[in-house]
């Protein structure tokens, strides 16, 4: 007996799309990119003069913070005795703070930067105004002392 040929197309090869929990073919065609913030790379000498910077404003936050609490034992009338040396110790933060906005912030260069030019920019202006305030924070503790 002759062999009849079923003229059927041939069996379909197996794609993605028959594996459990495959996508159906039309969204395997979509590419999704899901954005990352890759962390900025900056040059030796950009990188150099932000760590300047992170260095002066751990110092900046040590005197914000001592200045606070020497203003609010101020606020509640120290005795005698201990507003001598509040008096000290205020004036050693202030120059302190001076000599941190001189050669610590303003000895940091950035004409010449390029890849963190703007990150140094701003983050000089922001230690430049957190200094501004302990100035004002001083001046104020020194009036009450006054009192």
């Amino acid at each position: 007996a002759a062999e009849r040929r079923n003229p059927q197309k041939p069996p379909a090869q197996p794609t993605g799309a028959d594996l459990p929990g495959a996508l159906p073919e039309a969204a395997e065609e979509k590419v999704h990119r899901h954005t990352r913030q890759l962390p900025r790379l900056y040059s030796a000498v950009s990188q150099d003069a932000l760590s300047q910077l992170a260095a002066v404003d751990a110092e900046v936050a040590s005197v914000e913070s001592r200045v606070q609490e020497l203003a609010n034992l101020v606020s509640t009338k120290a005795e005698e005795d201990q507003r001598g040396r509040v008096r000290t110790e205020l004036a050693l933060l202030e120059a302190r703070a001076h000599k941190l906005e001189c050669k610590g912030v303003d000895d940091v260069y950035t004409g010449e930067l390029q890849s963190g030019k703007a990150e140094a920019k701003e983050f000089k202006k922001a230690l430049l105004a957190r200094l501004e305030h302990v100035f004002e924070a001083i001046e104020g503790a020194f009036k009450q002392l006054k009192d």
